[in-house]
């Protein structure tokens, strides 16, 4: 994941933490974004450390959860 200027707040804390945890990186403008994407393209291995942070990270049923959490809240 290429994080590019982010919206201040909550944004730029969840790419502060995607760029943390090796999943994601951040770019300051667009011209900085071509060059780190174009250099991670280069570096296979950087990009195959990317692919295993986010798989690390993924949470792929987390909504169905949030859903069931909240429906016992009702019950």
């Amino acid at each position: 994941m290429a994080i590019v200027e982010p919206i201040p707040g909550q944004e730029a804390r969840n790419a502060d933490h995607f760029h943390e945890t090796g999943a994601a990186v951040r770019c300051n403008n667009l011209p900085a974004a071509a060059w780190k994407i174009g250099a991670l393209l280069q570096r296979r291995n950087k990009l195959a450390a990317m692919q295993r942070a986010t798989a690390e990270m993924a949470r792929p049923h987390a909504a169905r959860v949030i859903v069931e959490d909240a429906r016992g809240l009702l019950n």
